[in-house]
């Protein structure tokens, strides 16, 4: 086996090599990191940084050049660099849309909070005038959910509270406070 044929041979399948027999180094191509196998273990690829880059060393014993008395050991070594820096590329792009993504998850998080905070708070702060005696309608909220329907409904309460106190006031001026209460409370018989 000669650094031609083993030349030839490389540019075929793009991968460096360096034969060893009984671990004597025997042929090696230019690019090879570790000729004399001092990285690599048999069956099991490692990496090593070579003159050009960073390369995935193999080792294994082709059977078919095994003899009495003679092992014979191939080492390949394949230039990883590339992949290496498209793997890189590829994490640092992943990253980022992963970031991107979770920036706008995070603020899209915080105006909803921050908008159902503010409508609870307004409806919280109108409960607040009701319960004082001023009747305080909330601006309804379009926001097709509860809320919209609560601050609908809370108006509903307030125009029927206003509607209430309407009434009382005008049965007040016919008839005593009393009688007007318990008209309004439905326990009046109106009975002729």
């Amino acid at each position: 086996m000669d650094v031609a044929f083993l030349d030839g041979f490389r540019q075929r399948i793009f991968s460096e090599f360096a034969v060893r027999l009984d671990g004597r180094v025997i042929a090696v191509t230019g690019g090879h990191p570790d000729p004399a196998g001092t990285s690599a273990r048999e069956g099991r690829a490692t990496f090593r940084e070579g003159a050009v880059g960073t390369f995935a060393v193999n080792t294994f014993r082709p059977v078919a050049l095994q003899g009495p008395g003679r092992t014979v050991t191939v080492s390949a070594a394949v230039d990883v660099s590339g992949l290496r820096a498209k793997l890189f590329a590829g994490l640092l792009t992943s990253l980022l849309i992963l970031g991107t993504v979770s920036l706008v998850a995070i603020v899209l998080a915080v105006t909803m909070a921050r908008r159902i905070g503010d409508a609870t708070a307004c409806i919280a702060r109108a409960a607040g005038s009701v319960s004082a005696g001023k009747y305080e309608r909330v601006e309804v909220l379009r926001t097709r959910d509860e809320l919209e329907a609560l601050s609908l409904t809370f108006n509903e309460m307030v125009s029927g509270l206003e509607e209430r106190d309407r009434i009382r006031d005008t049965f007040g001026h016919y008839v005593s406070r009393q009688i007007a209460d318990r008209i309004l409370a439905g326990r009046g018989n109106l009975g002729g």
